[in-house]
């Protein structure tokens, strides 16, 4: 599927632009979104700073983006190409800004978008991850979190920073929010096939796309999450494990990693190569409330307790507990997605049977929010093991001079990847 700069913005290449000030607020639109697509390109394929790719979408399905930009981290642009492609666009962008400034943008007739841009001279073509980084990186650039610790986009923000209306600052920010939705889904579909998930359960799945409470394709987390693993595993890519242990007295931060190319065991952190220090991988952050009437136990005893259940098993079961869909118009399938489908099949019933057992699991293990002694999964990013632990060098408590420690720049350790 072809994409182009109009997809940048909440039009379609066939919306009427029926006067002069909707041209030019067109026009400085897609002038302030190239502007982000230079730098979602940079800072991504140059600067390698992976976290600011942390969207917030509205659903439940952090984890396939993270994924995806660790897998886009391992298929880099060649240096040659990127450089070219952002000349490129920083003409355009450039010649956009000069059209705004003579405020030259076509004439009163009414014309389509796709016209305007031709005409201007400002049409452009993107592929389909450049669309997905735009989006993944506007979507982090304009998020924040109150003190309830609830994640929101601020639209106030956006509309400042665009010199738009607050109307038109929501309509982009959900288009971006359906964008990475969709894009989503159709990663997860792609997955399943390279990963030779059953054919007849990715049928169901399919029957199991809805759409959530602002027009978004959400698919049921735990069978999207299985999907990732396998697909993660085959590829042989590392996961990182931030994991916050507390009871009322002590907090202590662990930090492990999963390497399926190694062992299927997660370890701790020892001396690692400076090229994999800067790698990304999938990064998981959670936590674990251990009982107020004892010490917190030793990280080898609780690694051992979560290798007994296996990583993969501790995911799943986490999104088993978590709500299937995101969202008030899909209450009724939060736990049980099945509802939603008109027949049931041998097929359907053993998924359920699956996600029920994980269900029972996640609760006796301790993988819920409300039973969290094993782990409780937060969240799901892309990141560099050096920038998660620079974020957590006061748990450690190194300077950040110290951190050569943690690196053996003769040999990759035992346990890295």
């Amino acid at each position: 599927m072809k994409y182009s700069c109009i997809d940048l913005l909440p039009q379609s290449s066939e919306t009427l632009v029926r006067n002069n000030n909707m041209r030019i607020q067109l026009i400085n639109s897609l002038f302030y979104m190239t502007h982000y697509l230079i730098i979602a390109l940079r800072n991504f394929y140059l600067e390698r700073q992976y976290y600011q790719y942390d969207p917030h979408v509205g659903e439940t399905s952090c984890q396939i983006r993270a994924y995806e930009n660790l897998r886009l981290s391992r298929t880099p642009y060649k240096s040659a190409n990127l450089i070219r492609r952002l000349e490129q666009l920083m003409k355009i962008h450039e010649h956009i800004k000069t059209l705004n400034k003579k405020n030259q943008c076509g004439h009163n007739c009414q014309i389509t978008t796709d016209s305007l841009f031709k005409q201007n001279d400002c049409f452009f073509e993107i592929s389909e991850t450049e669309l997905f980084l735009v989006a993944s990186y506007f979507l982090t650039e304009f998020k924040n979190t109150d003190k309830q610790g609830i994640t929101y986009i601020n639209h106030n923000a956006v509309s400042e920073s665009l010199k738009i209306t607050r109307k038109l600052s929501k309509k982009i920010v959900r288009h971006f929010q359906q964008t990475l939705a969709l894009a989503s889904c159709k990663t997860i579909f792609s997955w399943a096939a390279e990963a030779a998930y059953p054919t007849n359960e990715l049928d169901v799945l399919k029957n199991l796309q809805l759409y959530d409470d602002d027009a978004r394709p959400v698919l049921p987390c735990n069978f999207f999450t299985k999907i990732m693993l396998l697909h993660l595993i085959r590829k042989q890519m590392p996961i990182l494990i931030v994991i916050n242990r507390h009871n009322i007295f002590q907090n202590k931060k662990t930090i492990l990693l999963f390497n399926p190319a190694l062992s299927n065991k997660v370890t701790p952190i020892l001396k690692i190569s400076k090229e994999t220090y800067s790698q990304a991988c999938l990064v998981i952050y959670g936590e674990t409330a251990q009982s107020n009437f004892k010490l917190i136990e030793k990280e080898k005893h609780y690694i051992n307790r979560l290798n007994k259940l296996g990583l993969e098993t501790v995911i799943l079961t986490n999104m088993a507990a978590h709500p299937q869909y995101s969202g008030s118009t899909l209450l009724h399938y939060q736990q049980n997605p099945f509802l939603a489908l008109k027949k049931q099949d041998v097929t359907t019933k053993n998924m359920g049977a699956e996600l029920h057992q994980m269900l029972v699991l996640s609760e006796k293990s301790g993988c819920c929010r409300e039973k969290s002694s094993l782990l409780m999964v937060n969240h799901f990013c892309c990141d560099t093991i050096r920038n998660v632990i620079l974020k957590e060098q006061k748990v450690f408590g190194l300077k950040s001079s110290d951190y050569d420690l943690l690196v053996d720049t003769a040999s990759i350790g035992q346990y890295a990847f």
